[in-house]
C-alpha cells in the first residue's frame, strides 16, 4: 500500500506542487483507509451478526404470537361468559314481566269469558 508520501508524490508529478498539497491536505491518511479484505471481513461479520439478529426476532415474534393468542382466547372466553349471564338477565327480567301479565290477561279473558256466559 502506498505511503501518504508517495501520494502526495503521484499527484505532484501530475497536477503540480500546489493542488498535490491541497488534494492530499483533505484526503484522511492512508493508513486510516479500509482495504478491500477490511470491506469483505466487515461483511462477513455483519452478515453474521444479522442472521443471528434475525433469528433472535424470528423467536421473539413466535413468542409473542403465542402470548396474544393466549390473551385473545381469554378475551373471547370472557365475552361469551359475559354474554351467557346477560342473556340469562335478559331472560329473567323478561319472565319477571311477562309472568304477571300473562296471569293479569288470563284473568281479564275468564272474567270476560264469564261475563259473556251470563249474558247469554
Amino acid at each position: 500500500m502506498a505511503t501518504d508520501i508517495e501520494l502526495y508524490e503521484a499527484f505532484r508529478s501530475y497536477l503540480g506542487d500546489d493542488v498535490a498539497r491541497m488534494v492530499t491536505d483533505r484526503l484522511p491518511p492512508i493508513r486510516d483507509l479500509a482495504t478491500k479484505d477490511d470491506l469483505e471481513r466487515l461483511e462477513a461479520v455483519l452478515r453474521t451478526e444479522i442472521e443471528r439478529l434475525e433469528t433472535l426476532i424470528a423467536g421473539e415474534v413466535r413468542r409473542l404470537d403465542e402470548k396474544i393468542d393466549i390473551v385473545v382466547e381469554r378475551l373471547l372466553e370472557a365475552i361469551r361468559a359475559s354474554t351467557h349471564e346477560t342473556q340469562a338477565t335478559m331472560t329473567r327480567r323478561l319472565l319477571a314481566f311477562a309472568v304477571p301479565v300473562m296471569v293479569g290477561m288470563a284473568a281479564q279473558i275468564a272474567a270476560l269469558a264469564a261475563v259473556m256466559i251470563r249474558l247469554v
